[in-house]
């Protein structure tokens, strides 16, 4: 090896990195003494998680992320730098949304979010930034598992919810020998002497889970890099993909209460709805992702032979 080689070695990022234990266990501690900053905004998502269905997914949140980096470990290593200073002004601007949403004014929504920019400027001041990129589902995963106020949430899915079920109301009405009427947000059902209401007292009910169902398409479409045609393509499907699956849940559960069990308090046609409903998300976004692999390699191979 030359001496230019050996000089141009010594001073590459690569070289200069720290070893990889150094770095996770930076990036460990760092986390801590964030999470210790936002333990309020952390403690009250958990209260969300555990009262509510609407965002039971974040529960599972961080073991979704981890699985995730598991499954792209080879990329993440490939990808690990030095630390960028860049993670530095992330890190600050976080901790800058975060006191400001203290005083003047104090929003607990903004103030949760401020979490995301944080943990991104320890992942970067940590790794570089070339892993930060690649980091980006799980911190995605992240910011899908904050709660939102129950007041935004009903104001980003009323129409959605609206045409969600009108839409059932209107197929209900096709099966034979059962009556529906819609009131409001309630669907009153009558087959024969059993009738009943679908989904009584849930809110939300035309429109709900669907932020889990956009976790699921995270975690499988992501288990590979994607490019950004790919990432381009996956981030408008799975809008119509997770509307169309809380629509799939709403049709399960009327037809659980109308043909299984007409008492509206039963558990079992709500769970079962969410599970089949869960599992339909799964396989759609798995078949998508599996054709689009498909037609990139496709594409590569003609790319190949034609050059």
């Amino acid at each position: 090896m030359t001496v230019a080689e050996t000089s141009v070695r010594a001073v590459s990022p690569d070289s200069a990195r720290p070893p990889l234990r150094v770095a996770v266990a930076q990036m460990l501690i760092l986390l801590a003494l964030t999470a210790v900053v936002f333990e309020q905004e952390l403690r009250l998502a958990v209260q969300d998680y555990t009262t509510g269905g609407e965002w039971c997914h974040g529960l599972v949140a961080p073991l979704l992320i981890v699985l995730l980096v598991w499954q792209r470990r080879a990329e993440l290593a490939a990808a690990r730098t030095r630390g960028s200073g860049w993670g530095l002004v992330l890190l600050l601007a976080g901790f800058a949304l975060f006191s400001l949403n203290i005083w003047p004014v104090s929003y607990a929504y903004p103030r949760a979010l401020a979490f995301v920019p944080a943990v991104a400027g320890i992942v970067a001041v940590t790794c570089g930034r070339r892993i930060l990129r690649r980091c980006g589902p799980m911190l995605l995963i992240l910011l899908l598992s904050l709660p939102l106020g129950a007041r935004q949430t009903a104001a980003l899915i009323v129409r959605p919810e609206t045409y969600a079920i009108a839409a059932a109301e209107s197929v209900l009405k096709q099966l034979p020998g059962v009556t529906v009427a819609r009131d409001a947000v309630d669907l009153d059902f009558k087959r024969g002497p059993v009738q009943g209401t679908v989904a009584l007292g849930e809110p939300r009910r035309g429109a709900s889970l669907v932020v889990t169902f956009l976790v699921v398409g995270v975690c499988v479409v992501f288990a590979q890099v994607r490019t950004i045609g790919q990432t381009v393509f996956f981030v408008v499907f799975a809008g119509p993909v997770a509307l169309g699956c809380s629509f799939l849940r709403l049709m399960l559960w009327a037809l659980a209460n109308i043909y299984v069990t007409p008492d509206p308090t039963s558990v079992v046609p709500r769970a079962a709805s969410a599970v089949g409903a869960l599992l339909a998300a799964y396989l759609t976004f798995a078949l998508a992702s599996g054709v689009v692999g498909r037609l990139t390699v496709a594409a590569d191979q003609a790319d190949e032979a034609e050059s």
